[in-house]
């Protein structure tokens, strides 16, 4: 049996494993954006991720709440610091990095409740 080559076309860039993950769908990051406060346009983002499948894994419920929680607590520290856990979430609140299947129980809890609260 003889070697086969490959020829990789012209334009062929060669990425990493995790750049695969943008190529392929998944896990997303969005930019801070004042708009995120505002619970029909977390709503309407969470859909468009939904339906694009930038985001598996996770209800457009999910979705929207930790959107929203970000936004919260980026531009409304003071007014959420009374929440257990918040702390996190502040300090990491640009970008919103939404994860395929999900953030951790404690944390979509914590998005569930500033959503039902703000």
């Amino acid at each position: 049996m003889g070697t086969m080559t490959l020829t990789m076309p012209s334009n062929y860039v060669e990425i990493e494993r995790d750049e695969m993950e943008y190529v392929d769908g998944g896990s997303c990051e969005l930019a801070m954006d004042r708009a995120y406060l505002n619970k029909p346009v977390c709503t309407l983002k969470a859909w468009e991720l939904k339906r694009s499948g930038a985001v598996k894994g996770m209800t457009a419920s999910q979705i929207e709440q930790e959107i929203y929680a970000h936004a919260v607590c980026y531009y409304l520290a003071s007014e959420v610091r009374w929440i257990p856990g918040t702390s996190w979430i502040i300090n990491h609140g640009n970008p919103i990095n939404l994860d395929d299947g999900g953030d951790s129980q404690t944390r979509q809890a914590i998005y569930a409740t500033i959503w039902a609260t703000f």
